[in-house]
């Protein structure tokens, strides 16, 4: 095989593209992998020509399970409808982003939900935004840690679906980080901390990310503070919108 990299590169790349066309099992592609392996491993010190052969059938099963992998974990919204009213999420907090103006946003691993009498099991991840005003009326909601068991009321919503050629998939982007649908709260009094055990890690991290936070914004006035805290925390919500759309058209925005 005079360019192996580019040779199993191609066929890892082929077995993506066959799994589109062609639907195979994940456990007959994981079981003919697993042959294809004993065999490699047979042949490698033999010396046999066709020992580069079967690596290029594995690289090809191996693209084939990568792509069945991605259809089989992919989410699926948690309800049909794209906005439900006055539904009761009870959950753990799983990560809490900084606070910020326009609202504080934190992600719950669902337990249950409730719309009137009617009870849905579920352990899917959601995205839950509460709104600025509610931030300013209860600031206890800021002491939001992960691995706090909360109670919820507010609305549910599906992720929005591409409605124009090059916007923007919301859906597709949320459902890849494993997000099955997002709760919004309208109320202060909304949400109630039902177990304040923590998590610990999750929790070190947020309270370092929060430390300097804080940090920045005695050092820094408004514009630089936002600047700094999407440059070094990864949260632009803080930035100012000429300076994102600078960003955004030099071809930077994902530093």
């Amino acid at each position: 095989m005079k360019y192996p990299l580019i040779a199993l590169t191609a066929a890892f790349t082929s077995g993506i593209f066959f799994s589109t066309l062609y639907t195979v099992p994940f456990f007959l592609l994981l079981t003919f992998l697993l042959i294809l392996l004993c065999i490699s491993w047979y042949l490698a010190g033999s010396g046999r020509e066709w020992f580069p052969y079967i690596l290029l059938i594995t690289a090809f099963v191996l693209g084939s399970m990568r792509m069945q992998h991605s259809h089989q974990s992919k989410v699926t919204p948690l309800f049909e409808n794209n906005f439900i009213r006055g539904m009761k999420l009870y959950g753990t907090i799983n990560t809490c982003e900084l606070p910020a103006r326009g609202g504080m946003i934190f992600s719950v691993t669902a337990d249950s939900i409730c719309k009137g009498d009617s009870v849905y099991i579920s352990k899917k991840l959601l995205l839950v935004n509460l709104y600025e005003d509610s931030i300013a009326q209860v600031p206890a909601h800021l002491k939001l840690k992960p691995g706090n068991k909360i109670i919820v009321n507010g609305n549910y919503y599906r992720f929005k679906k591409k409605s124009n050629p090059y916007q923007w998939k919301e859906d597709a982007y949320y459902a890849r980080l494993g997000y099955a649908g997002k709760f919004r709260i309208t109320h202060p009094d909304s949400m109630i901390i039902a177990d304040s055990t923590e998590s610990f890690y999750e929790t070190l991290v947020l309270n370092i990310r929060q430390g300097i936070d804080s940090r920045l914004d005695s050092l820094f006035n408004d514009e630089t503070y936002g600047l700094m805290r999407g440059l070094l925390l990864a949260d632009r919500r803080g930035m100012n919108r000429e300076v994102v759309s600078q960003f955004s058209d030099a071809g930077v925005i994902h530093i």
